[in-house]
């Protein structure tokens, strides 16, 4: 079952491989999106081909490989959604597949299905986490794929909300079904990250497009205060190095530092191969290695500097974009999803991955959000109510 679930991802990629090729005219996209992925294609063709380790050469040149089908993916599902106006069918596509893969999973795995408000507090509280998987390979992937599930149902409802159809008893079910899964089961992995990743896409879309708080500096502030002030009490309270302890984090610093020292390049990094490499063959190097679950410190260790400048180029991209785009509600909402997978990725390697199936939709989903005619695929766009 749990080889079934990780290979879910290629019925899907050859499905829209097929729209492509009888799609027709392909149609150009914006300049930022072209660049995100010219840095990406590069990122990838530089550490997997030109900068690599010889003690890693077969893992870097299969990541290579799998990296660039995942690229090519993500380009011509961005050229198609582009060329044909097809976002809310990509999005609806992507809700209802995702979440009939959530709904199988709960099936074959009703033993894993828990007290949901019971493990969201034995998430942030307990000493030793029982976590349950759905039959995924880990509860790292069973949260990934539920928040991706329930972030997109924000998406479909959006799709739907100012629409007649919003009243119709389908929606309701089909919308409350899906999310009640996602939900419980992203409970039940009891994965923080997730958890808390889900929160903060659901608390941007409800302020800032259900409430209407307008976008402003004083709301901002406000924002960064809260911010700071959780953090300052979970510092003060000791919770947060209780909760970094509990997460093995660490292990980046005690273990594979030193690794990255003796075998690394700091422009280059150790090797481009995928992180769970570090974990799953210890054998890669003479020296002990960990998985490396945080995406930033993946980077800067499998591909050093100059992989980190490439990536990070990419984040600032999309970020100053997607802030410079007048503020639609969709804009709002991918801005939030945007900052929730920068918050994820510092404790999952999540971002650009082909390991992930919420990367394929959420690469795609941000390449659409950077275009400046971006809506919910209609021939004219509709929803531009300016949020400040």
């Amino acid at each position: 079952m749990a080889e079934l679930l990780r290979k879910v991802k290629y019925p899907y990629v050859f499905f829209v491989l097929l729209l492509v090729l009888f799609g027709g005219k392909i149609k150009k996209g914006t300049k930022t999106a072209h660049f995100v992925l010219f840095l990406l294609f590069s990122h990838t063709i530089i550490f997997g081909y030109i900068f690599t380790n010889d003690i890693v050469a077969y893992h870097i040149n299969d990541n290579a490989v799998q990296m660039l089908w995942f690229l090519l993916f993500v380009l011509v599902t961005y050229w198609y959604v582009a060329q044909h106006n097809y976002f809310k069918g990509f999005i609806n596509l992507s809700y209802y597949a995702c979440g009939l893969q959530l709904i199988i999973a709960m099936l074959n795995h009703r033993d894993n299905i828990v007290n949901p408000v019971w493990a969201v507090i034995h998430a942030f509280t307990a000493d030793v986490r029982y976590k349950n998987q759905f039959g995924f390979v880990h509860p790292g992937y069973t949260a990934n794929a539920a928040f991706l599930v329930l972030v997109l149902s924000l998406f479909f409802f959006e799709n739907y909300r100012k629409t007649e159809e919003i009243k119709k008893p389908w929606f309701w079910i089909s919308f409350l079904t899906i999310d009640m899964v996602a939900g419980l089961e992203l409970a039940a992995a009891v994965e923080r990250s997730g958890i808390i990743s889900t929160a903060i896409v659901f608390g941007v879309y409800i302020i800032f497009v259900l409430l209407r708080v307008r976008i402003e500096k004083i709301t901002l502030m406000v924002l960064a205060l809260i911010g700071v002030g959780v953090i300052g009490i979970l510092e003060a309270t000791g919770k947060f190095e209780e909760i970094w302890g509990k997460s093995n984090r660490d292990l980046n610093i005690t273990v594979n530092y030193p690794l990255f020292k003796a075998y690394g390049n700091p422009w280059t990094g150790l090797g481009f191969i995928e992180n769970a490499g570090f974990h799953a063959d210890r054998g890669l190097f003479p020296m002990a290695t960990s998985s490396l679950d945080m995406y930033y410190v993946y980077i800067y260790f499998a591909t050093g500097l100059i992989g980190c400048i490439l990536i990070g180029l990419v984040l600032v991209s999309i970020l100053v974009k997607l802030i410079a785009t007048k503020k639609t509600d969709l804009n709002i909402l991918a801005i939030g999803f945007f900052l929730s997978m920068l918050f994820f990725a510092f404790w999952q390697c999540n971002l650009f991955t082909h390991r992930y199936i919420s990367s394929y939709v959420m690469t795609v989903i941000f390449l659409c959000s950077l275009s400046r005619d971006f809506c919910m695929g209609e021939d004219k766009c509709t929803n531009t109510e300016s949020m400040g």
